[in-house]
């Protein structure tokens, strides 16, 4: 059933109207959400152009929506579901069911916030709008660093890929890095971050790439007074903070644009203030439609999401004999992960594997299961035990994860190593955060092996590095809170 124009859509229509958008499409996103022809005129009826306007949604309402825009929508919908449902890890989610907006606090720390900042100082232009005919000539006042044009700095493009990592979306489905400097006065009037359906702006700027989707925006500073962002529909305001992040999707589950998203980055009043800001993209330079990752699916575990600490040094003792006694036995590994995940840059194999006996295994599984279980606070059932790897000169371990069904938390012990180097694991954190964990010798790692990405990169400089991998999968999973979709 059609419906009523209220207040908040007839400023965004009047907003939008404002900023030179063009009127044709503003009708087409007003049909789109279902709105009666009669509400949409009479916003629109004192315009110079009424009459011509009057007869465009005449013919739009007498065929329905734009077809090829439904086509489209119909065929990109289970895109726009999957990018819609992405539920950050460990984010706190902004009271509003009129959008997804989430605010996590310390995703950067002081010192990655401050040399993001001294680089910014060092490389800023003025600021500008996609939109060419925006008549206030101050609706943008900030200055603008295009970091991601900077590839000297590896802290911007470890930040990249730490945000996309976090978000569970592809570096190819996003824009690079800006950096935003608001000195007194400056600011970023009331606007959105998508591009307007049917007008030129979005056939120059989304017509390849596709629509804008989330956005993620961190604050490297604290301000003195103002520089808020203000997002005056969902009735939320949210006071930069050193490090924190601010992140919502301008899009609704259906995959229209969601005019709730409309924020203001208010005037600085004292000091200055910087952020840094990022944007997906519903396509980028893929061919393919977004599909959640399966290990993003998994539920959360642990706050960090791996541990190291000792092992159980009757364990150690009992598999540290084990294998200075069948050592001699040891046989090239076979296995599937071979030329897969385990290469190595010299000529010989990259791997032998030492086999245990079923004794060995259940004297792993009964000492380590209990100490999984209190790292997790879950109920485990053991569903793997290796045997010993023995990694040989100039290994590599690619970055995977493991089997979602049954490696879902998971050990590597350390048994021994010869080796002339530190060989650590990398290990990439709930937060997007890689890692490098060194273990010696009777030392081991907890980790939630079907969600993190994990491996060793580095080739192995020594004889050898042997290892256990034990894993286990909850019987009762820990789900994550839902939330209601946003459509």
């Amino acid at each position: 059933m059609a419906k009523q124009l209220d207040k908040r859509w007839q400023d965004w229509v009047v907003h939008n109207i404002a900023r030179g958008c063009d009127k044709r499409g503003i009708i087409q996103i007003l049909l789109d959400h279902e709105f009666d022809s009669e509400s949409i005129f009479g916003v629109l009826e004192n315009e110079p152009d009424a009459i011509t306007l009057q007869e465009f949604l005449k013919q739009k309402t007498n065929t329905s929506n734009s077809v090829l825009q439904s086509n489209f929508l119909d065929s990109k919908k289970n895109t726009f579901q999957a990018i819609n449902a992405i539920n950050p890890p460990f984010a706190n989610q902004l009271p509003t069911n009129k959008a997804n907006l989430f605010v996590i606090d310390h995703f950067l720390n002081e010192k990655e916030c401050q040399e993001l900042i001294t680089i910014i100082r060092s490389h800023c232009r003025q600021s500008t709008i996609s939109s060419q005919n925006e008549p206030d000539k101050a609706f943008r006042t900030s200055q603008t660093c295009d970091l991601g044009l900077l590839e000297q700095h590896t802290l911007v493009q470890e930040i990249d890929s730490r945000i996309c990592e976090y978000m569970g979306i592809e570096p190819e489905r996003s824009e690079t890095i800006q950096g935003q400097y608001y000195q007194v006065g400056q600011q970023f009037k009331a606007h959105t971050d998508y591009f307007e359906p049917n007008t030129a702006e979005y056939q120059k700027f989304a017509g390849e790439l596709g629509q804008r989707t989330w956005t993620f925006m961190i604050y490297l500073n604290e301000v003195e007074s103002g520089g808020e962002t203000n997002f005056p529909d969902l009735s939320q305001e949210i006071k930069p903070s050193m490090g924190k992040a601010l992140v919502w999707n301008s899009l609704l589950s259906n995959g229209h644009v969601n005019p709730a998203t409309l924020h203001w980055a208010k005037p600085v009043i004292v000091g200055e203030k910087f952020v840094i800001t990022k944007w997906f993209r519903t396509q980028g330079i893929l061919s393919s439609d977004y599909v959640t990752p399966q290990r993003k699916i998994i539920p959360l575990f642990t706050r960090q999401g791996f541990k190291k600490l000792p092992i159980p040094k009757d364990l150690f003792n009992l598999l540290q004999s084990f294998y200075q006694e069948n050592k001699p036995n040891e046989v090239i590994e076979e296995s599937d992960a071979i030329g897969r995940y385990i290469k190595s840059d010299y000529s010989q194999h990259p791997a032998s594997m030492i086999e245990i006996t079923d004794e060995i295994r259940a004297n792993i599984m009964h000492s380590l299961t209990p100490l999984l279980e209190k790292w997790t606070g879950l109920t485990l059932e053991p569903s793997a035990v290796y045997g010993i790897r023995e990694y040989k000169q100039g290994a590599t371990l690619a970055m995977h994860v493991d089997r979602v069904e049954t490696h879902q938390i998971s050990a590597i012990l350390n048994i021994a190593q010869t080796v002339k180097k530190d060989w650590p694991l990398q290990i990439c954190d709930h937060m997007g955060r890689v890692h490098e964990v060194i273990m010696k010798p009777g030392e081991m790692i907890f980790y939630e092996s079907a969600r993190l990405l994990n491996g060793r990169y580095r080739p192995l400089e020594g004889d050898l590095y042997a290892n256990i991998f034990t894993h286990t999968r909850p019987l009762v999973l820990k789900n994550k809170p839902g939330r209601p979709d946003i459509a």
